[in-house]
């Protein structure tokens, strides 16, 4: 049963010691067991292949060991940050040892010394046999990281005092917008407006391209130039970190390494995926090279092409370029351009998934047999049968799927809308600034400055303007009886622990509601009784006056949404504008009317004198 698939008991937190595996597992799981709940238990799960596959079980195993070494390494800085703790080292913040943030933060920052503590445990043990890493010793080792610690892009020095406190970020050498990559290899300690102001640059690139110095919330920064960058670079690091350090181009062996966490998945959720499917051979294995031959044997690259289309039509009137050209042997067939040579087509529409997937789920064990090895069936009567059943006439020539494949495949990629994960806090710390008065050169002048935040403050990322905008509540003023105000009033009492969010109405004059709360008060909210002490010694305004009426705020629900002004635009559109008839009999009856800008003009009163000029 569906019901029987505990993801998070499958795939445990840390059970693979690389977090972005265990990510894309269980997203794999949620989906199958979704589709299982849906439209039932699968026949067959058709899974795809990282290439290379045969070195898989070796890449595997080091990649286990690998794993096992930082998590090793990641209790030896947690026991580390402890100690320190301990002894009163004096940060300004002070690090959660039980923080992998804070955690990476300090294997990062260790790497930039240029050498590993297991180095400096080897330099000091030649200095003395006997020496053990006591707290005394650990405190040194703090002090001696201090001293070799900078900057990579403005040389200063990093002290660990101010290390874990918001001045300092860890900074993505090659930027997630390039590569999603957060290998130790990738990461630095730097200056968390320098990590801003350098953005969605390559280290290098950042270096050569920027200003030499900058200002960012009032503080002045200096960056390195090119050639002491590199020196500085090739003095306290090595290895792949050095040559991101130094590449203008994202390297190719970053790709290979996230081709290698491709088999790695795989694998797992071809193991974890097995039990699943109802065949017994229920798992079927496809390959990269097979996809790619199908996709083209069955047109799908000229229809993907079609899809294109529409795209490099407005780039060739954006750019004045010709983008489509058309193929000079065969006049039905045309190549499409980009700008930047080399790009693939493929790449620039995240629907090449959902197309990939398709050909993958359409693939039967004969088409990779036949593919892999046309003469790897065991007998000749066996690769006649298969030769019948998959191609028309042709060796290679396939058959469709289905009738109407292409119209199907085109139709449906046509549907899908690619929707992106936002990688924004929802909640994150707010930066202010204000207007105010300096003296500069001897002048006044108004100047934005930055406001000290409060601790208490907190940042929400939402949206201001949505479509529709949603559901709101507007305060409007109605008369109702004496009784029925009396009514309203018990119902607020009730409504206190409402949940639901929903305004309640009130008796908006403050004087009337102290009355009908003591009138309450002394016939213990019972309405008969009231409704007799009212008819004898009815309730009266300041000049002696009985009340008959009261104003009562209520709030009125509205959903508010954008509307096209056209043709289908009336005015009974504008008077659902909330309080709009009052605005325009307000505005209507001004004397000076005419002497207003546009401006000053409410937009109900605006609308209706457009309409207007509009019906003619």
């Amino acid at each position: 049963e569906y019901k029987d698939i505990d993801v998070m008991k499958l795939i445990p937190n840390n059970s693979l010691r690389n977090p972005l595996v265990e990510q894309i597992i269980r997203e794999t799981l949620f989906v199958v067991k979704d589709l299982w709940q849906k439209y039932g238990q699968p026949d067959e799960i058709h899974i795809e292949l990282g290439r290379e596959l045969k070195k898989n079980e070796e890449e595997r195993r080091k990649l286990a060991e690998t794993g096992s070494k930082n998590f090793r390494d990641k209790e030896r800085i947690k026991n580390l940050l402890i100690e320190l703790i301990n002894e009163g080292y004096p940060f300004d913040t002070k690090p959660n040892p039980n923080s992998p943030a804070d955690i990476d933060k300090f294997r990062i920052y260790e790497s930039s010394s240029g050498s590993s503590y297991f180095e400096y445990e080897k330099k000091m043990k030649s200095e003395n046999v006997n020496w053990r890493p006591t707290n005394s010793e650990i405190k040194k080792y703090a002090l001696w990281l201090e001293q070799k610690c900078c900057s990579p892009y403005t040389g200063d020095p990093i002290t660990i005092t101010k290390l874990f406190s918001s001045e300092y970020e860890i900074e993505h050498i090659i930027p997630r917008a390039k590569l999603k990559y957060d290998s130790s290899e990738n990461l630095v300690i730097c200056e968390s407006e320098v990590n801003k102001e350098k953005g969605n640059k390559l280290a290098s690139n950042f270096i050569s391209e920027s200003p030499k110095s900058f200002e960012r919330n009032g503080k002045k920064f200096t960056i390195l130039d090119y050639d002491k960058y590199v020196a500085l670079c090739k003095s306290n690091f090595k290895g792949k970190k050095l040559k991101n350090l130094l590449c203008d181009e994202v390297p190719k062996d970053f790709i290979s390494r996230q081709l290698n966490d491709t088999r790695y998945i795989t694998r797992k959720v071809a193991e974890l995926l097995y039990p699943i499917a109802k065949d017994n051979e229920g798992i079927i294995y496809s390959g990269g090279s097979i996809t790619a031959e199908l996709k083209r044997e069955w047109g799908l690259t000229k229809m993907w092409k079609d899809l294109m289309r529409p795209r490099f039509e407005r780039l060739e009137k954006i750019t004045g370029k010709q983008l489509i050209i058309n193929d000079a042997n065969d006049r039905n067939n045309y190549h499409l351009e980009t700008p930047e040579p080399g790009t693939d087509i493929k790449r620039i529409d995240h629907r090449h998934h959902a197309l990939d997937a398709l050909i993958i789920a359409v693939t039967t064990r004969e088409h990779i047999r036949y593919l892999n090895s046309l003469s790897s069936v065991d007998s000749e009567s066996e690769l006649k049968d298969i030769k019948r059943k998959l191609v028309k006439g042709k060796i290679r020539e396939f058959k469709l799927p289905w009738e109407g494949f292409h119209k199907e495949a085109k139709d449906k990629l046509n549907e899908i809308i690619v929707s992106f994960k936002s990688n924004n806090k929802v909640i994150s710390k707010p930066k202010n600034k204000y207007l105010t008065w300096v003296n500069k050169d001897g002048k006044w002048v108004k100047e934005l400055k930055p406001q000290k935040a409060n601790k208490k403050w907190l940042s929400v990322r939402k949206s201001m303007f949505k479509e529709p905008q949603g559901i709101i509540w507007l305060k409007e003023i109605e008369e109702k009886k004496i009784i029925d105000a009396v009514n309203i009033h018990i119902e607020r009492q009730k409504s206190v622990n409402d949940e639901t969010g929903k305004p309640r109405a009130y008796i908006y004059d403050k004087i009337i509601r102290e009355q009908v709360k003591m009138l309450l008060s002394n016939l213990n909210n019972d309405i008969g009784a009231i409704k007799k002490h009212l008819s004898k010694n009815p309730l009266i305004d300041v000049n002696g006056d009985k009340i008959d009426k009261v104003k009562i705020a209520v709030f009125n629900e509205y959903a508010s949404k954008r509307v096209t002004v056209d043709s289908s635009f009336t005015y009974d559109k504008i008077n659902s504008i909330p309080y709009a008839e009052k605005i325009i009999q307000k505005f209507e009856t001004l004397e000076n009317i005419n002497s207003l800008e546009e401006k000053e003009l409410p937009l109900p009163y605006l609308l209706k004198k457009h309409l207007e000029e509009f019906d003619g």
